[in-house]
């Protein structure tokens, strides 16, 4: 009896619900799926096979590696040994280097080395006179910052003074994830500071470090970092390039997504910088390929283990060639998802497009095509109608994916449900109505 009765209440159902039976379900798993590792999973699989049509242009930026400079103490005394603590890039060798690029006329300089004091105390003797020489050279320089990241302006460069030039250098290690709302490869927009500012505190402005990737992309485009933040398409009423990552009990920390596409163009662009046997800079470089390029300058063959990441393509970069694929995502445009109201929306609308789609395929085929082609009932029912619902239902859907990964950058995962739920109605609903007809047919001979 129940049984007769729940499929009677099937068959009067409307067919525009009976479509709302299968996504439904699906949609919600998905949610579910969103709290485990297998979502992000599926989301970071489908970045990197997407990467390659979201190629980020590093033509605009070019990296010095200097591995092969030997480090020295404080000192100045060269050490063989890079493992050796209270080591520090020699100072008078990297002021060759900035003054050879300004020559060469460098769009803009950003070090990948942290010039941050220690407990107050610069690492180099002479780092104010440097970072002062630097400041004058008429293009942008950048100084990494790490130690002091999370502090007050006037203690990341020891001066504030200095503190236009600095950059942080910190970045999570977790690239090869994904990011909160779906973006693959966290990068920080800036470390925001840790301890709220003293009474008696003298800072003014933004007290948030800009990291090197937004500060050396902010040199090629003024307007970076406002429509990074603010609000300036109109996309940003659906979209946002932003996820913020929870710091402890402290602020978040806002982060887009890195494309990782340009990690082979800018490891064979790098410049590999050559040094006498004093240490210093080698007349025999070629900085003709520098003009009006940003610079990063760091290590890459030799970066230490903690300056490693694995990055979303499976390959290991270092942290210099990380902060470049972060600005050539920027100078590119980073990946945008869906504002949580505004993937409610699409997901609706393009439930009821499926819903479109399905219900008048329900239809018999116009007369011309069942004289020409000559399709039986069961096989038009049962094969070719599920079938042709199905490819045009996948097709759409992938259509619509495409369409806001193109214009809008939007990775949009729903689709995958919307597409699997709508393939799962059209290939199941007409089987299902049969067998409910037999059934109760059956019941009715037997009563």
């Amino acid at each position: 009896m129940k049984n007769r009765v729940a499929a009677r209440a099937w068959r009067r159902t409307p067919s525009w619900l009976r479509v709302f039976v299968f996504l439904l379900p699906l949609m919600f798993a998905q949610r579910i799926l969103e709290l485990t590792s297998f979502e992000k999973t599926i989301e970071s699989l489908a970045y990197r096979v997407l990467q390659a049509r979201l190629h980020a242009d590093a033509s605009k930026i070019v990296i010095v590696d200097i591995s092969d400079l030997q480090a020295v103490d404080v000192n100045g005394v060269p050490q063989k040994d890079a493992r050796q603590q209270d080591l520090m890039t020699p100072r008078a060798a990297l002021d060759d280097l900035a003054m050879a690029l300004t020559d060469a006329c460098a769009k803009a300089i950003a070090f990948d080395i942290d010039f941050s004091p220690d407990r107050n105390v610069f690492i180099g003797q002479e780092d104010p006179q440097f970072f002062k020489r630097w400041s004058e050279l008429g293009i942008p320089v950048f100084l990494g910052v790490a130690r002091a990241a999370g502090g007050p302006p006037e203690s990341w460069l020891g001066n504030p003074e200095f503190a236009r030039m600095a950059a942080g250098i910190v970045v999570p290690h977790a690239t090869g994830s994904v990011a909160e709302n779906g973006m693959p490869g966290p990068y920080p927009v800036y470390i925001p500071r840790l301890e709220p500012p003293g009474k008696n505190d003298a800072s003014r402005g933004d007290d948030n470090l800009p990291t090197l990737a937004v500060a050396l992309a902010t040199a090629a485009d003024g307007n970076l970092k406002r429509t990074l933040l603010g609000a300036d398409s109109p996309l940003d009423a659906f979209t946002k390039t932003i996820a913020d990552r929870p710091f402890g009990e402290g602020p978040n920390i806002p982060e887009f997504a890195v494309n990782y596409s340009s990690l082979d163009q800018l490891e064979t662009t790098r410049i590999l910088a050559k040094w006498d046997t004093n240490g210093r800079l080698a007349a025999t470089n070629d900085w003709s390929s520098v003009a009006d390029k940003l610079v990063l300058i760091g290590d890459v063959k030799g970066a230490s283990a903690d300056d490693t990441f694995h990055v979303a393509n499976g390959q290991i970069a270092s942290g210099v060639v990380h902060h470049a694929m972060a600005t050539a995502t920027l100078l590119s445009e980073p990946l945008r998802v869906f504002k949580p109201a505004a993937r409610v929306v699409v997901d609706i609308v393009c439930i009821t497009l499926v819903m479109a789609i399905v219900l008048p395929l329900k239809r018999k085929p116009p007369r011309w095509i069942r004289r020409r082609f000559h399709i039986s009932t069961n096989k038009r029912n049962y094969l070719w109608w599920p079938a042709a619902k199905c490819l045009v239902i996948l097709v759409l859907t992938a259509f619509g994916a495409w369409l806001v990964l193109r214009w809008g950058h939007v990775l949009w995962i729903d689709g995958f449900a919307v597409a699997a739920a709508g393939v799962l109605h059209a290939a199941l609903d007409e089987p299902m109505e049969t067998a409910i007809d037999k059934g109760m047919k059956h019941q009715a001979a037997h009563t």
